[in-house]
This record gives structure tokens, C-alpha cells and sequence, in this order.
């Protein structure tokens, strides 16, 4: 398939660069995502937060919220990427010699 105007012409490793580096992104986001998260409810069980009711709750909401646009961002990039590759949407860059 053609390459649109609007893309950057990138040859196939490029891409397969691009795929690899957003899915190890993916893959710390959500073990930071799942390690910052364990923590708070490890010191929620040592009560930390008995005195302030349902602060732990927002704080859950907002932890969650704050990963949660990074993930969804790193895996439309990675569908991205798959697609170009699927599509075949990269240049052949001549060798220069």
C-alpha cells in the first residue's frame, strides 16, 4: 500500500524498532501500574489510611486514571506501527556507496 503524504516514511526495521520499544513501554507501565497500586493497598491493610475514610479510594481513582491514558496511548501507537507493517506502508532506502 502507498505511503500517504502525511506519514513518515520509515523502512521496515524501523517500525519493527518503533513496535518493539512501545511494547516493552507497555509492558512497564502496567508492572509500575500493578506494583504502585499493590503498595497502596499494602499500606492501606497497615492503616495508613483509617483516619482519612475514603481518601484511599481517590487515590486509587486517580493512580488509575493517570496510567490508565498512558496505557491506552502506548497501545493505540503499538496498533499504529502493526498496522503499517501489515499494510506494508514503509520505503526500501537505497544504499548510498
Amino acid at each position: 500500500m502507498k505511503i500517504k503524504r502525511y506519514m513518515k516514511p520509515y523502512t521496515c526495521g524501523e517500525l519493527q524498532e518503533n513496535l518493539k520499544r512501545d511494547k516493552l513501554k507497555l509492558s512497564d507501565l502496567e508492572k509500575r501500574y500493578s506494583e504502585e497500586l499493590e503498595d497502596g493497598r499494602e499500606t492501606l491493610v497497615n492503616g495508613a489510611y483509617e483516619c482519612y475514610g475514603s481518601d484511599f479510594d481517590l487515590w486509587e481513582d486517580n493512580l488509575l486514571e493517570w496510567y490508565m491514558t498512558k496505557i491506552r496511548t502506548t497501545e493505540s501507537r503499538i496498533e499504529y506501527w502493526k498496522s503499517r507493517i501489515r499494510k506494508r506502508q514503509f520505503t526500501h532506502k537505497r544504499k548510498v556507496g
